[in-house]
């Protein structure tokens, strides 16, 4: 058989991310507060290295759902407008597309966002979505051979940060693309791809560059700051540097207990600034890496 995230052999670590996916996904929905719409409550609980989604129950049902599909795309909703409507309106402002949805080319309808989202009409006459692990698209799949051998379906968990569409790239992509849930015509379903593969090049190519420029500056002020910090100053008094040399948050520090503490915490201060500006701007933490090889500046 083949398993959902590792294909010819289950890996937990990339069930792991996906199962994340569906927080994320409801906040991007919950953040538009868009009126008529109803989300579940949601915990992502990490415990000894499981990690388990809790999701509050709704009045829904089987036969609740009007729109998009639940047994992988053999049977496709969108039976209400009004709902059609806010689906819509909930996607698009999320900066996610329609397509075509539907394995039976006699059952296919349009749907804003995963083919596999639901939304519901609840036994309270509210509608309610659920279903947000798929709502981001996948960044394009490598076209090296070796590194597909190793996420053979990444599609399903390397996905764009909401913060990515909405915050940075803002063009309309297809959850879909490169998913067997992508049922438009093939000159259709290949323009979603390629639309894909546009938003990957752009954020390796523009916005991790324009970040690690942006991250070398916000690093030095942390590190000017650092050097003129009372600990600091007095520590450099008491411990004078040799001729020639400079002093830095990364030498080490010894019999200074606020010296060691201020240099802690502007590491922490500096990793703060990292964490928290990839999110802002889009990029997955997964991108260290090439962010690194970006950086020329050694403190950064």
């Amino acid at each position: 058989g083949i398993w959902m995230y590792g294909g010819d052999t289950p890996r937990d670590d990339f069930a792991m991310k996906a199962a994340n996916k569906e927080m994320t996904g409801l906040s991007a929905c919950w953040q538009q507060h868009l009126p008529g719409l109803q989300f579940p409550l949601m915990a992502v609980i990490d415990y000894k290295g499981f990690r388990v989604v809790a999701v509050s129950l709704l009045p829904v049902g089987k036969n609740s759902l009007r729109y998009g599909s639940n047994d992988g795309g053999r049977t496709v909703h969108a039976d209400d407008p009004v709902l059609n409507e806010s689906m819509k309106q909930l996607m698009e402002g999320n900066f996610l597309k329609g397509h075509m949805v539907g394995s039976n080319p006699n059952n296919r309808k349009m749907i804003y966002g995963p083919g596999d989202i639901e939304g519901h009409i609840g036994s309270d006459g509210l509608y309610y979505v659920l279903d947000f692990g798929r709502m981001m698209p996948p960044e394009a799949p490598s076209t090296d051979p070796v590194v597909r051998k190793q996420e053979p379906r990444s599609v399903f968990y390397k996905l764009f940060r909401n913060e990515f569409l909405v915050r940075s790239y803002r063009k309309p992509l297809c959850s879909d693309a490169f998913t067997g849930w992508d049922a438009s015509e093939p000159s259709v379903a290949e323009k979603n791809r390629q639309e894909i593969r546009d938003a990957s090049n752009f954020l390796y190519t523009s916005l991790i560059p324009e970040f690690a420029s942006f991250f070398e500056i916000k690093a030095h002020k942390v590190l000017n700051h650092y050097l003129t910090t009372p600990a600091i100053v007095t520590y450099l008094q008491n411990n004078p540097l040799p001729e020639g040399t400079s002093f830095s948050v990364f030498d080490a520090i010894s019999d200074d207990d606020q010296a060691f503490r201020q240099r802690k915490k502007t590491i922490q201060d500096i990793l703060d600034i990292l964490y928290t500006s990839l999110h802002l701007q889009g990029i997955n933490l997964r991108h260290l890496g090439r962010l690194r090889s970006i950086c020329t500046d050694p403190i950064a």
